[in-house]
């Protein structure tokens, strides 16, 4: 059963340019977007860079060029960031203030839909993240991680991501980790070139869930 649908849920930073008032800034690796609980003035657009996200001081996700983070924050009637946003990387992002983006979804119907694909699809990986930690095995868990993470470049899928990460993701040990993605590699469903995780056979991958 295929249970992800691979959707492109990057958008353009000419589209975000060109149509949000915004303020690009520059943020050093380690530096804090923004922190849990902090009131949520500003939408985020990842220009270039990488941002972790925590909940608890608890690694959850992770974000990447041509991203939105905040956006639940955002939509929802709370006043606050509901979770941590931390640079990985030295980033580049652009930042709109709350007011702007949500005029901007009133006025332009495929930027509303695309952001109710993307709020739905994270919900479902939430949701499926959830299930996982309560149900899954080790295996289960990690291949909903590297599939969650995964990038289509327009060649391959693949996910930049280090065994540290997938550690703090899936609370599973990084020799076990380490063993899992070996046997993926001699079955050739997967491919480990140095930081990347390339995904030679995505079916055979999902059908391992």
């Amino acid at each position: 059963m295929r249970i992800f649908v691979m959707l492109d849920l990057s958008f353009s930073q000419e589209f975000v340019k060109k149509n949000f008032l915004h303020s690009e800034i520059e943020l050093e690796k380690n530096a804090f977007v923004f922190t849990e609980n902090e009131k949520n003035e500003y939408v985020y657009f990842i220009e270039n860079g990488i941002v972790d996200i925590f909940k608890n001081n608890i690694l959850i996700g992770i974000t990447k060029d041509g991203e939105f983070i905040g956006i639940t924050s955002c939509l929802s009637d709370g006043e606050e960031y509901s979770f941590t946003a931390k640079c990985k990387k030295k980033s580049k992002i652009i930042r709109i203030s709350k007011d702007n983006f949500k005029k901007v979804i009133e006025k332009d119907k495929k930027f509303c839909d695309y952001m109710m694909k993307t709020l739905c699809e994270r919900i479902k990986i939430t949701d499926l993240k959830t299930k996982s930690f309560l149900e899954k095995t080790y295996e289960k868990r990690l291949v909903f991680e590297i599939i969650t993470h995964s990038i289509f470049d327009g060649t391959i899928r693949k996910v930049s991501i280090s065994i540290d990460e997938l550690n703090k993701l899936t609370g599973i040990p990084k020799k076990i980790i380490q063993t899992i993605i070996s046997n993926f590699v001699s079955d050739k469903v997967l491919l480990k070139k140095r930081s990347e995780i390339i995904i030679i056979n995505m079916d055979k991958l999902q059908s391992s869930l």
